[in-house]
Order: structure tokens, then C-alpha cells, then sequence
């Protein structure tokens, strides 16, 4: 039974993935904020493969993740839903949001511990923020983030069934969020209540430091609480260069690229720095 759940998980958590991309890249032909030029099929062929081997190797690695728990202290700990008698709702609200305030502060770690961003640099480096740049993270960036997921899990003893509800969701935003979607008056109220596809671009554009902005995941709440929320207008919104001020040469989307990519020379973004005239005009070589 325990490996049929486990088998089950991981076809719902692909599906959910695959799935909600392929929705979004739908709705990206009829509604786009960007014009993109011609279909980027390669792109999205790399990016595929990439989230496809990622997935692989969670699969494979996630024997020796749950046994590195196991020595720890916490593996003892009955949970805090536990202790509180939390129900389900409960449970699935509380592990949601513990979820969303660690990866919010993990992800701002990301970008300012360098061999962090060596691996996060690769999700950054594209030109061209569509739905598939969701799939696009590397190997290295998915088992650290898995590791931190399972200690908060473990943690809140959440239960499994509550647990897979919550990275469905978040997987499903994961697409939404890096959508090249065009969402009128929606998206005005919307970006209060969940993170917007145009809130989350600010934080992929090249133009420094608003890399280092929009950090949320699924809520703008601790943007919002911690000060690092901007909202930029339609006009920004379709101009502004994405990537980073490095890796912009096409071949840099090429798989092996992404994969070698944090053993290449790399900079920390910083507050205040010039940007390129590459950059700025927003050209790739």
C-alpha cells in the first residue's frame, strides 16, 4: 500500500506540473501580455526534459532524504498539528502558509548566499519568462528545495494526503505565476489576494535590484510584510528585459548549458549596479 501511495503521489504531482503548463501555455496563444516572435519549441523541449529528469531524480533521491531525517531529533517529534488537535482544514491552512514563509526566505536566500545562486541562477537566466520557466530549475536547486519542504512537513506532522495538497497547489501556481498572461482588470484585484503573473515578473526582470523583489510564491502576504513588494505598470510590464545581465547568448538555453551552468563564472546581483547595454535594450547575442 505504502508504495502505491508513493506511486500515486508522484503521478499527480507530474500530472499537476505537465498539466497546469500546458494549460497555461493554452491561454498564453490567446491572451499574451508580450509578443514572443516565433514559438520557442527547443526552449520548451529543454526546459521539458530538464523538469522530467528533476523529476527522476526526486524519485531516486527520496529514500536518502527521508534517511537523513531519520537521525535527526525532529523525526521523534509527533508535530505541532498534532499537539494542537488541528483538523484538516487546519492542518492544510497552517502547513500551506509555514510552507510559503520558509520558501519565501529560502528563496531570498537563494539570491544572496552565492552557492545558492550559482544553482537558482538557472531558473533566473531565462530571456523569455513563459509557463515552461517553471520547469526550468536546476537538479541541484529541486533536492535542496525538497530537503526544506520534507523538514517543514516533518515538523508540523503534516499528514501525506494534506501534504500532496499543498505542493499540487503550489505547482499549479508555479505555471500561472510565470505565465505570459495578459489579465486586464483581473489581475489589478487579483495580485492582492495570490501572486500574479505580472507581480512575479518584476522579480525575473534583468534591470537591478527588482531580481531581488516579489520573492512569494503563491501569496503576496510576506512581500508585503517584509518590503519587498513592487508593482510595476502594463507598460513596464511589456518592455522590460528578463534574465539576468549574464548567460543571455542563445546557446545558454541549450540543456547541457543548463545543467553546467552554476560551474561557470557567475555574479551575485547586487543593489545599485549598472546594467549592460545588452540589457538595457533588452538584445540577446
Amino acid at each position: 500500500m505504502g508504495d502505491l501511495a508513493i506511486a500515486l503521489g508522484d503521478a499527480l504531482t507530474a500530472t499537476a506540473l505537465f498539466g497546469s503548463v500546458a494549460v497555461v501555455v493554452v491561454l498564453e496563444s490567446m491572451i499574451p501580455l508580450r509578443s514572443s516572435g516565433v514559438v520557442p519549441l527547443l526552449r520548451w523541449l529543454n526546459h521539458s526534459v530538464l523538469s522530467i529528469f528533476n523529476q527522476w531524480l526526486q524519485l531516486i533521491c527520496w529514500p536518502l532524504i527521508i534517511a537523513l531525517y531519520s537521525k535527526l531529533p525532529i523525526s521523534s517529534h509527533e508535530g505541532l498539528l498534532s499537539e494542537i488537535s488541528a483538523g484538516p482544514w487546519v492542518s492544510f491552512w497552517v502547513t500551506l502558509v509555514s510552507l510559503e514563509f520558509v520558501g519565501y526566505w529560502w528563496h531570498r536566500l537563494s539570491h544572496f548566499v552565492p552557492w545558492l545562486w550559482r544553482l537558482h541562477a538557472v531558473h533566473h537566466s531565462d530571456t523569455e519568462v513563459d509557463a515552461t520557466t517553471a520547469l526550468r530549475h536546476h537538479p541541484g536547486e529541486v533536492l535542496l528545495g525538497s530537503f526544506v519542504n520534507l523538514g517543514v512537513i516533518m515538523f508540523l506532522g503534516t499528514q501525506p494526503i494534506t501534504a500532496l495538497g499543498c505542493s499540487l497547489l503550489s505547482l499549479s501556481m508555479d505555471a500561472f505565476t510565470h505565465g505570459n498572461l495578459s489579465l486586464g482588470g483581473v489581475g489589478r484585484w487579483l495580485r492582492y489576494l495570490l501572486v500574479t503573473p505580472n507581480f512575479h515578473r518584476v522579480h525575473h526582470s534583468a534591470t537591478l535590484p527588482y531580481t531581488n523583489r516579489n520573492f512569494s510564491n503563491n501569496f503576496p502576504l510576506f512581500d508585503c510584510l517584509f518590503g519587498t513588494a513592487v508593482c510595476w505598470s502594463r507598460q513596464q510590464q511589456m518592455t522590460m528585459p528578463l534574465g539576468l545581465e549574464y548567460f543571455r547568448e542563445r546557446r545558454a538555453v541549450g540543456l547541457d548549458r543548463l545543467l553546467l551552468q552554476p560551474l561557470l563564472p557567475h555574479e551575485i546581483p547586487k543593489k545599485g549596479e549598472v546594467l549592460r547595454e545588452q540589457v538595457r535594450t533588452g538584445k540577446n547575442t
